[in-house]
């Protein structure tokens, strides 16, 4: 048996938490790319929605109304200008911006 101390199995908790988000944004791109090339080729529409990169994310795990306010708010004045849906994944992948992957304060 391999003995470690709790800091230890933090950080290695700390960096399996980041493969699997790694692993999952990849398999999110991967789908969602596929889709919109499946809808291409098939003359279908394609309608996607995402937080841009520049909205913060929240300071903690927990929920927390302010913040789920100004995420309503941000999608109601894209909705209101006419800009929420791209018809299109951006290129530069700020889609992934809305995969709010934190760190855990435990680990910081």
């Amino acid at each position: 048996m391999i003995k470690c101390s709790f800091r230890q199995l933090l950080v290695r908790l700390s960096i399996a938490a980041r493969a699997s988000a790694s692993v999952t944004k990849t398999q999110i791109r991967s789908l969602l790319y596929g889709t919109y090339d499946f809808a291409r080729r098939n003359s279908f529409g394609f309608n996607l929605t995402y937080i841009d990169k520049d909205v913060p994310s929240p300071g903690s795990f927990g929920f927390e109304t302010g913040y789920m306010r100004s995420l309503y708010q941000y999608g109601y004045g894209k909705a209101k200008a006419g800009d929420f849906w791209a018809k299109a994944p951006p290129s530069d992948g700020s889609w992934l911006s809305g995969l709010r992957y934190r760190r855990s304060a435990v680990s910081q």
